[in-house]
């Protein structure tokens, strides 16, 4: 709790996967302004668990946004590229930002093997483990179309869902690879239904972060799909190799816990009050 109220409790509201509701009244608050709580998951499905202080004389009371949280459940699958070639000037903005979608990935149980990761650069520790061997390889068409219909199809169903993130340079033709070839939101369509009519798979996540991605939403819409990209038929704006950026803000509230509809709400309304061409995205 901040600013630290000193003395006080906090209550924890808890509703399972079944329903039910649990009130968890009176957990004390340090004098630090940390306090805490074991809960028992006994049901597969999603927790969601909501924090209130009711306040003091000093301070307002507050209520924290709805932490949801998995368990007992394939969380699925996820393909990142990383698509420019490392000869580009945006390569090194573009290896930032793919870098940090993989964090927030794991943050949200995305192990290892339920990532494939595609960059020029094969020899990256992204999960930080010692080892260099988390690059599948470069963002080909032919990768980012075999991670497509021949990994993620093994893996998910109608009940494990699939997350692409897109990170380039793209126009409204789609986005370049690294060999030069052209990802087209028809191309990544028609992959995504032949894994879709292959696997009954009915939740694909598809985030697009390049200039006139908004190109994508038309094509890729479909029910069973959510689309997010970081702007519309116009470009995206990039600052500090990315630090003041779409999928900055975008991965740094998906790894607070927000949903993909808040994280994105977030991000739109926190561009739209920054200078420059980031209110026009």
């Amino acid at each position: 709790v901040f600013p630290n109220p000193e003395i006080g409790s906090v209550t924890l509201y808890v509703t399972k996967p079944d329903g039910t509701d649990e009130e968890i009244d009176g957990l004390m608050i340090n004098e630090l302004g940390y306090y805490g709580y074991n809960i028992t998951a006994d049901q597969p499905g999603f927790w969601e668990v909501t924090a209130s202080w009711a306040g003091n004389d000093r301070y307002l009371g507050s209520v924290s946004e709805t932490l949801v949280v998995p368990y007992g459940l394939d969380i699925g699958r996820a393909i990142i590229a990383v698509c420019p070639s490392d000869s580009r000037p945006f390569y090194s903005t573009a290896n930032r930002l793919g870098r940090l979608a993989y964090k927030t990935f794991a943050s949200r149980r995305f192990d290892a093997p339920r990532i494939q990761y595609f960059d020029v650069n094969e020899n990256q520790d992204l999960n930080e483990d010692g080892f260099v061997r988390d690059v599948e390889g470069p963002p080909t068409l032919t990768n980012i179309s075999q991670a497509i219909t021949d990994w993620a199809a093994q893996s998910v169903d109608d009940e494990t869902p699939l997350c692409l993130y897109l990170l380039g340079e793209g126009s409204l033709d789609g986005i370049e690879l690294s060999d030069g070839s052209i990802l087209s939101a028809i191309g990544l369509h028609e992959r995504l239904s032949g894994l879709e009519t292959t696997t009954g798979c009915d939740d694909v996540v598809i985030v697009v972060d390049a200039p006139h991605s908004g190109s994508f939403v038309r094509e890729l819409s479909r029910l069973g799909r959510c689309v997010v990209t970081s702007t519309n038929l116009g470009d995206a704006a990039f600052i500090a190799q990315g630090k003041l950026s779409f999928s900055q803000f975008f991965c740094n509230a998906a790894s607070e816990g927000k949903s993909i509809r808040d994280a994105f709400l977030y991000t739109k309304n926190t561009l739209s009050r920054l200078p420059g061409g980031f209110k026009d995205q």
